[in-house]
């Protein structure tokens, strides 16, 4: 855990990581949500070297209007 924050207005905890692999590094946050435990938000951002160079991603979850298929109980 590093800190808590909001995301969308929504309590959450930031969590961080870092992977070092043989060709990359990846450093990760991961922002999960304080009510309800699912991830809100995912930010990566990873450094491969030569050509490739670095790379940043982010995610954003949304969960509204989110219903079962028809059929499932």
């Amino acid at each position: 855990m590093v800190r808590d924050e909001s995301v969308n207005g929504e309590p959450a905890t930031l969590y961080s990581g870092h992977d070092q692999l043989p060709d990359a590094k990846v450093d990760s946050q991961v922002w999960i949500s304080k009510a309800r435990g699912l991830p809100l938000k995912m930010e990566m951002d990873m450094d491969t070297g030569g050509a490739a160079g670095k790379s940043h991603r982010t995610v954003r979850y949304e969960y509204s209007n989110v219903q079962p298929p028809a059929g499932v109980q």
